[in-house]
């Protein structure tokens, strides 16, 4: 699936994995990459990780406007996220100043 829509894997393959292509050549050339180079410099240039920051805001905003959106239309449904994130954005400020 990765391949059809251009886009890399960003899991970490176990320590003892296959440098052989014993079904995934994409696989095999990852733990090739971390061998020659270090895992960490491999997380790094792929940005495994970063996925987690998106997931802790989405997971406050839900949480804090709750999972409901009760516009019908496409307009005001755009309409009604933008404005519950820019609400939860400002709320998130007045909780971070000191």
């Amino acid at each position: 699936i990765y391949n059809t829509f251009g886009e890399n894997t960003i899991i970490p393959p176990r320590k003892n994995a296959s440098t052989r292509s014993r079904g995934s050549s994409a696989r095999a050339k990852i733990v090739r990459q971390i061998r020659r180079t270090s895992e960490k410099e491999w997380k790094e240039s792929v940005g495994y990780g970063k996925r987690w920051h998106v997931e802790i805001y989405f997971s406050g905003l839900k949480r804090t406007m709750g999972e409901v959106i009760k516009a019908n239309r496409p307009d005001y449904i755009v309409q009604e996220i933008a404005l519950k994130v820019q609400y939860y954005n400002v709320l998130r400020e007045m909780t971070h100043a000191y």
